[in-house]
């Protein structure tokens, strides 16, 4: 890369160095820092990370991004996520009967998210969908962030949460490298899907079969569209049942402290079985249901994406 810079840059020389603040006039030429000692009339040539100082500072944040079907505990992992550093920002939805703890999803991404779904694609969550490959022709970025005041929390590890994204995570993507250069890392979250089906036929009076579909839907477009980033897979049968050891392998994940006493009692805490419904529902109840939805499961339970993709693929 070819780049010129000029500009006056206050430079923090090491402690152990006489007057570690001064005024420096410096040229960047590729991946070399050249700088004009103004007191000492010298020049010296120096290997510098210069993009780290012509960056804005922004773009050191990290995007954390939740990943699963409806009614499969994205909320409780992100109540854990929350606890273990991962900020989802301040207008949330709030909670409900069915989600009594709330949501952690931003108000402006799931109107955003129902805008793409309803206007622009003619869809609805609880429809079969697919985005088309000429999605960029249809959705005005810009326009639509504004319309609605998308603003990603300003915070050095942010999350994202709403089950719409599965389904919508290219245009996402796009969103999120205009917010920051950091690659996402996704979290993948799958339940049993047995008890998604029975669960949005209780609170949406949704068919068992058409809810299972779109289990299998939700599952491979988020597998699909993250294959090139940093990601891991868990069920929602791990995260109350293990929660220590899912929290500490979600903290090794993001790179951050495993949670200490106070945050591991909070977790737990947080994490209430009694809100686990539908937990007794058969194995195989449904019509629909497929010997892949196990392996698919499976796979999950196991953390093997490897296995999840091919499950996965088996199943389209």
């Amino acid at each position: 890369m070819s780049c010129m810079i000029q500009g006056w840059r206050r430079l923090n020389r090491d402690a152990n160095r006489a007057n570690a603040s001064r005024l420096e006039r410096g040229f960047c030429f590729g991946a070399f820092y050249l700088v004009a000692d103004g007191e000492r009339g010298t020049v010296e040539i120096t290997v510098s990370h210069f993009m780290d100082s012509i960056t804005p500072r922004d773009n050191a944040r990290q995007p954390v991004v939740i990943l699963g079907m409806h009614r499969s505990g994205t909320s409780a992992l992100a109540g854990v996520l929350q606890k273990l550093g991962v900020e989802f920002g301040s207008d949330l939805i709030g909670a409900s009967p069915s989600n009594p703890k709330g949501h952690f999803e931003m108000t402006a991404a799931v109107r955003l998210n129902d805008h793409l779904l309803r206007r622009v694609f003619g869809a609805r969550w609880k429809t079969p969908f697919a985005l088309p490959e000429d999605w960029r022709t249809r959705v005005d970025l810009p326009a639509l962030t504004a319309e609605y005041g998308l603003r990603f929390p300003a915070h050095p590890l942010f999350g994202l949460k709403d089950p719409r994204l599965c389904r919508l995570m290219p245009v996402w993507r796009e969103l999120l490298q205009r917010e920051t250069p950091r690659t996402p890392r996704f979290v993948l979250m799958v339940r049993r899907p047995q008890e998604v089906a029975a669960s949005l036929a209780h609170r949406d009076d949704l068919p068992r079969e058409a809810a299972l579909d779109l289990w299998r839907e939700h599952v491979q477009a988020a597998e699909r569209t993250t294959r090139d980033a940093p990601r891991m897979v868990l069920t929602y049968e791990q995260l109350l049942n293990e929660s220590a050891e899912t929290s500490a392998r979600l903290a090794g994940f993001l790179d951050v402290p495993p949670p200490d006493s106070a945050a591991r009692a909070a977790i737990h805490e947080f994490l209430d079985p009694h809100l686990r419904h539908h937990a007794g529902v058969p194995r195989a109840p449904l019509a629909a249901f497929s010997p892949l939805d196990d392996a698919i499961y499976d796979a999950a339970r196991e953390h093997d994406l490897n296995a999840l993709g091919r499950a996965l693929e088996a199943a389209a």
